[in-house]
């Protein structure tokens, strides 16, 4: 049997309000072009849009990155654990606590920033610490960490027919917490995040499609799949999606714009962030395993 690609289920209620449902299989859509589907789906649907307005998505990647085996090259060393405990919660980091966290990252005696750090590396920086501050509770030790950060490539190489292409053009980006090497300050791990990120970054700026699928393959090899990273029980894995800047709020199908968003796989330890519909806000989702989520809601930090 074929799975479908995309899934949609829309749910009316008596209320009159309306909830839509998306899921989209992950080797044909990334979490850019689920939002960028919805987005232009209700373009299509919304009664007056001019056709000039609706960026209809193209079909060319498979053009630039013709099917290869490259499961071949994959070192399969480890099956992902399935954590059947998640809890979810919802948060919103206003703009007077952002600007907190900026000048504290700024001021920290160690050094601090020379540089102004991103919404997006800033809340990723104090979240990821509070959840290895947890595990620190939890097990009596600081852990090794390893943060799985998805990126969208599509404006990040010098390939400008990707930007508008239907299919999945990310890669995930593993940043390593290693006790023995990284400090502990929210600074260090802003910069811990950004210098990972730059590097992945770099490497695909001018690359080309050989050099992109070889450079994935290669942060798979070594870091996702490597029996000392992803395959061991005593690193804690993360994952943190940043949806900041796609055209969630936008999204109009004549109704009005969204009012509440959800996000998930309910199966594993993961951190969403998404822009609200006040644009100086960011809202968070996290999914955490139940011991982890109590001492979460605890923390003095947060």
């Amino acid at each position: 049997m074929v799975s479908p690609i995309i899934i949609a289920q829309v749910i009316e209620f008596e209320c009159g309000g309306l909830a839509i449902s998306l899921s989209g299989s992950h080797p044909a859509m990334d979490g850019f072009l689920d939002f960028k589907f919805l987005f232009e789906w209700a373009n299509v649907c919304r009664i007056g849009s001019p056709v000039e307005e609706i960026n209809f998505l193209s079909f060319d990647l498979s053009n630039i990155f013709p099917t290869r085996d490259i499961l071949g090259v994959f070192k399969l060393t480890y099956h992902p654990v399935i954590e059947k405990d998640i809890i979810v919660k919802r948060f919103v980091i206003r703009e007077a606590a952002m600007s907190k966290l900026r000048k504290k990252c700024v001021d920290e005696s160690d050094g601090g920033l020379t540089f102004q750090p991103s919404r997006v590396e800033i809340i990723t920086a104090l979240l990821w610490r509070a959840l290895i501050c947890i595990s620190t509770t939890i097990h009596g030790y600081v852990r090794p960490s390893l943060m799985d950060f998805p990126l969208n490539l599509r404006s990040k190489t010098s390939l400008p027919q990707v930007h508008n292409s239907m299919g999945n053009f990310r890669i995930d980006v593993p940043i390593k917490f290693i006790p023995e090497e990284n400090k502990m300050e929210l600074h260090n791990f802003i910069i811990l995040i950004r210098d990972t990120v730059n590097k992945v970054v770099a490497s695909c700026a001018k690359a080309s499609p050989d050099e992109i699928v070889s450079t994935l393959v290669n942060i798979y090899n070594v870091s996702v799949r490597s029996p000392e990273w992803g395959g061991n029980d005593e690193v804690d894995k993360v994952l943190c999606s940043s949806m900041c800047m796609f055209p969630l709020h936008d999204t109009d199908f004549g109704l009005g714009k969204p009012a509440l968003l959800f996000f998930g796989m309910k199966d594993t330890q993961m951190l969403w962030l998404h822009d609200t519909n006040i644009h100086s806000e960011v809202g968070v989702q996290v999914d955490l395993k139940e011991s982890y989520m109590q001492l979460f809601e605890c923390d003095a930090n947060l």
